[in-house]
């Protein structure tokens, strides 16, 4: 699982570093900028950028033959897909970490704070790169890596959609609740928390049909 793992890194570990270093210095020319509209959609930014390159894994493995190989070593295909998806996790949470240290030095620097409505926003971005997840894997092992590059802009622009989707939802549930409900609760953190747990459940049931669908596949 740790050789899976670190191979996976190895062959992205470029492109991951570029896109760190991206996402970095953009959220901070961001929040230099000051454009509220521009500096909530920098709290997911970096998320959305450093999943990306777990999905080029797919790519470079097709292409190498390395998804042939790797059959003929002491893994089973369950260990193969596990280590895919743990590296998607690997891959966002260094994404969250990006975000969070930029507004760190965005503070000392501009005085600019993290406040609870951009982490709420952080929230959403994280329920989008699950959604890309959740609808890239199945897709790219049915269609095949070939149209990777085209799986995951569909998987972006749904997890857009379906977050633009929820929102006119929860904002047509807000108006058949009474004043005094919606205005004893949280309304961001109950509407960002939901999407991040609807779009982590959906990526959970899509390791299943992954799964599903790779132990069906023939090389």
């Amino acid at each position: 699982m740790v050789g899976l793992f670190l191979n996976q890194y190895y062959s992205v570990s470029k492109t991951i570093l570029s896109y760190a270093v991206a996402a970095f210095v953009l959220v901070l020319v961001v929040i230099g900028i000051g454009n509220e509209l521009l500096v909530f959609f920098a709290m997911y930014m970096p998320i959305i950028f450093l999943v990306s390159p777990a999905f080029e894994v797919l790519k470079h493995e097709s292409q190498s033959g390395w998804n042939k190989f790797v059959l003929t070593l002491p893994v089973n295909r369950g260990n193969i897909v596990q280590s895919q998806y743990l590296f998607f996790l690997f891959l966002m949470s260094i994404g969250v970490a990006i975000t969070i240290m930029a507004f760190v030095v965005a503070e000392w620097v501009l005085g600019s704070t993290m406040n609870q409505e951009l982490m709420y926003t952080m929230m959403t971005g994280i329920g989008i790169a699950f959604i890309m997840g959740a609808i890239s894997y199945p897709a790219t092992y049915v269609f095949g890596t070939e149209k990777s590059d085209t799986i995951v802009l569909v998987a972006t622009l749904s997890g857009v959609g379906l977050f633009l989707l929820a929102q006119q939802g929860f904002a047509r549930l807000l108006e058949q609740m009474s004043i005094e409900t919606v205005a004893s609760m949280n309304g961001s953190l109950v509407f960002n928390g939901s999407f991040l747990v609807i779009g982590l459940v959906l990526f959970v049931i899509s390791y299943f049909v992954t799964m599903g669908i790779y132990n069906r596949k023939e090389y």
